[in-house]
């Protein structure tokens, strides 16, 4: 159950025994309870939380998350490089709405300030094929120089470039919306972190404590199971198992398929 980590690798499961332990508000609400909560305020005033670490310019950040509210104009995501100074950042946002559309957006945004108005996209994924609704969701963002990949459930949706911010902290966002965030892990080069997810088929139950690996223990959250590895060398294995079993209506030959 550790919280923090100063250095190259920080991790984090919000134990309610430590609280917000390396965690620093910066606008908005910001709470723990099992989870970190980031909620209320308006689009135009984000929540807004950063850990004290800067990462490194080759590095992976993973969190889930479950949205609590779903308005029609919301977003959340990973933040990056947030200046403390300016609160200038880049934000890698998952808009589960699309303004209202009833579809999924994703950004790529930099911002000169921690305001909404102050962002511009560098890339974008409009009405890309995803989970609409309030739901668990796991956020993966890579970065290696000024590339940057953003993941949702797995699924690469995001590839970019861009270098005008190069310092700074690593954090979470939350836009119009409130999000319970959770299994917060940051890996770099020198660790060689490895996060590892799968999502069942709604019509799968997973069976309690089945989940095994090797040494690093199952996140359940709910049709999500992940694991994070602090470190695997590299040509390292590591086998991952869980259990389910069929608990849908469910029709003679039908496939259930794997995510």
């Amino acid at each position: 159950n550790q919280a923090t980590v100063p250095g190259p690798t920080s991790s984090d499961d919000f134990n309610l025994s430590d609280g917000l332990a390396g965690w620093t508000p910066r606008s908005g609400a910001v709470t723990e309870n099992g989870s970190v909560y980031l909620g209320g305020g308006s689009a135009a005033t984000p929540n807004i939380a950063t850990i004290n670490d800067t990462g490194t310019t080759v590095m992976t950040v993973d969190v889930d998350l479950v949205q609590v509210a779903h308005p029609t104009s919301n977003g959340f995501g990973i933040v990056l490089n947030y200046n403390t100074g300016t609160g200038a950042h880049y934000l890698f946002e998952y808009d589960s709405d699309g303004g209202g559309c009833g579809c999924m957006n994703a950004y790529f945004r930099r911002c000169t300030g921690a305001a909404t108005s102050t962002c511009t996209a560098v890339a974008s994924a409009p009405n890309f094929a995803g989970y609409t609704g309030v739901g668990t969701r796991a956020l993966r963002v890579q970065r290696n120089g000024s590339t940057y990949n953003f993941y949702v459930n797995g699924s690469l949706i995001i590839s970019a470039s861009d270098s005008t911010y190069t310092g700074g902290l690593v954090g979470l966002q939350t836009i119009g919306t409130q999000v319970n965030f959770d299994n917060f892990f940051l890996s770099t080069t020198n660790q060689k972190g490895v996060r590892v997810w799968d999502v069942l088929d709604s019509n799968m139950t997973y069976v309690t404590g089945s989940a095994t690996s090797c040494g690093a223990p199952a996140s359940i959250s709910g049709q999500t199971i992940s694991w994070s590895i602090a470190s695997l060398p590299a040509g390292a294995g590591c086998t991952l198992t869980y259990r389910a079993y069929v608990s849908g209506p469910v029709t003679s030959g039908q496939v259930i398929p794997n995510n």
